[in-house]
């Protein structure tokens, strides 16, 4: 069963980990403070380098494994944060 997943961060920690978790069946979330890069990160543009995560980036958001939000709300329905 897939949960869905809460991260805090869209940078070099946490996207990389989010979308590995989205990768890996879940449902999985980067929650940032910064609007823009919660919008370049959901228009599947890796805001740094990180071999293989535009990849990654592309398939789970192709998937709808993986999304950004700046909306902490977001985490009442997280299974895990």
């Amino acid at each position: 069963m897939s949960k869905i997943v809460v991260v805090g961060g869209g940078g070099h920690v946490g996207l990389p980990l989010t979308i590995v978790l989205a990768n890996s069946g879940h449902h999985a979330i980067a929650l940032d403070i910064s609007q823009p890069t919660v919008d370049l990160i959901n228009s599947g543009k890796m805001p740094f380098f990180e071999e293989g995560a535009q990849e990654l980036l592309t398939r789970t958001l192709e998937n709808e494994t993986f999304s950004a939000t700046t909306d902490h709300r977001i985490i009442e329905s997280a299974d895990v944060v």
